[in-house]
């Protein structure tokens, strides 16, 4: 009896959106079959839009953040700005990584904190040793690594900004703070780790 109802369902479905509708909402299927003879289901346009979001997403945010006007731009063997920019980052975050210690930090598993004088009975500098370090201090370190070389960049990049001086200004200050920052903090961590 149940099986008499699915056609005449589909039928009327047919007949009021057309061939290839069937009784499940959203899902069209294609006029094609496959090797058993049954209905092969299409998939809609919404569903692409989905299965794609990420790609998309990705790529918007390369393209505004990462100079979106340069988008066809293409460097040395057909390296894309984007792409060379991306690269770069990457690159300098690796290295400050390894300069505050992501080598020792991927051998040996350190601890994430160490019991201590601070506040909550633990700290994140590790005084025993120069030569050991908690995962904490190696992140807190490469934040700073990175944190300098964005002031110098700043710095660097103000230079661009010679036709406005009151924004050359403003941003060779903050670069040149964040520099300073960085440096002062290395050193005092450096301090606190010799006790």
């Amino acid at each position: 009896m149940q099986n008499a109802e699915v056609p005449s369902v589909c039928l009327l479905q047919q007949a009021q959106f057309g061939k290839g509708a069937t009784g499940r909402p959203g899902q069209a299927y294609n006029a094609n079959l496959d090797s058993e003879g049954e209905r092969v289901p299409e998939t809609s346009e919404a569903v692409k839009k989905l299965l794609t979001l990420p790609e998309r997403a990705l790529g918007y945010v390369a393209d505004r953040v990462l100079g979106g006007h340069e988008k066809g731009r293409r460097l040395g063997s057909g390296v894309t700005e984007a792409a060379y920019k991306l690269l770069t980052l990457g690159t300098v975050i690796f290295v400050a990584f390894l300069l505050g210690g992501g080598s020792y930090i991927a051998v040996y598993r350190p601890a994430f904190l160490v019991a201590g004088g601070g506040p909550l009975g633990a700290t994140f500098i590790y005084t025993g040793s120069s030569l050991e370090q908690t995962f904490l201090e190696g992140i807190f370190v490469s934040t700073l690594y990175v944190a300098s070389l964005a002031g110098m960049y700043l710095v660097y990049r103000s230079t661009r900004y010679s036709h406005s001086p009151r924004t050359m200004w403003m941003i060779f200050v903050l670069g040149f703070f964040l520099l300073a920052f960085g440096c002062a903090m290395i050193y005092q961590a450096s301090r606190w780790k010799a006790g």
